[in-house]
């Protein structure tokens, strides 16, 4: 468990600095994200980017993990999560459930799916 949760903090911090590279690492191939408006986002589009920083600039995210599964080399993490940021020009903040589901790949976890 000690693993996934270094894992979901790097994610997150990779994520607050933008750094696509460093969010990349902790991504399968073959990720996808699906939001709870609907949106959905394979890796690529998943990955920060300097226009995302300008667009809707991160003041907090955090995930808080609430319970986790392990089937083998899978993972079922289900987190409370907490997000500020101001998106174009509007304060933004957004509390919810989310659930990742993380894989071992050559000895490291990677995340393979989140559903917010």
């Amino acid at each position: 468990m000690s693993e996934i949760k270094a894992a979901s903090r790097a994610l997150v911090e990779a994520q607050l600095r933008y750094d696509p590279v460093a969010v990349a690492r902790l991504l399968t191939k073959d990720f996808v994200y699906v939001g709870n408006d609907g949106f959905s986002a394979n890796r690529s589009e998943f990955l920060p980017s300097a226009e995302d920083r300008k667009r809707r600039p991160l003041e907090l995210l955090e995930w808080k993990l609430v319970q986790i599964r392990f089937y083998g080399d899978t993972a079922v993490a289900l987190y409370s999560i907490h997000e500020k940021s101001n998106e174009n020009g509007k304060p933004r903040e957004f509390r919810n459930r989310s659930l990742a589901t993380w894989v071992k790949q050559n000895g490291r976890w990677l995340c393979a799916a989140i559903h917010d």
